[in-house]
């Protein structure tokens, strides 16, 4: 699965266990926002190294960028993961139960 990198500028401490990226699928919804905040295809931030959390909380939102906490970002985009994560398990055993069922 692709994925879109999020960048810890040097000297900022990254918070433990913080995502280092996040699903591409998560992202590419929001693509408009991202050319809009940054002037840049979602494409050129993710070989740039990425964007760092509050930019990409700003993004997933579709707003303009405005400062937030490190952690408070950190925590949205986890719970996001999280979230995606999550379904993506239910599917994968739904799946695997219809399999099993004979018509």
């Amino acid at each position: 699965m692709m994925s879109f990198p999020i960048l810890y500028p040097p000297g900022q401490r990254q918070p433990v266990n913080a995502p280092t990226s996040i699903p591409w699928v998560l992202v590419e919804r929001h693509v408009d926002q991202a050319q809009q905040n940054h002037y840049a295809s979602l494409e050129a931030l993710a070989q740039r190294g990425g964007i760092c959390p509050a930019e990409l909380v700003a993004i997933l939102e579709d707003r303009e960028y405005r400062p937030i906490a490190l952690d408070a970002a950190v925590r949205q985009i986890a719970a996001l993961i999280d979230a995606f994560n999550a379904g993506e398990r239910h599917a994968r055993m739904q799946a695997a139960e219809l399999e099993g069922l004979v018509i």
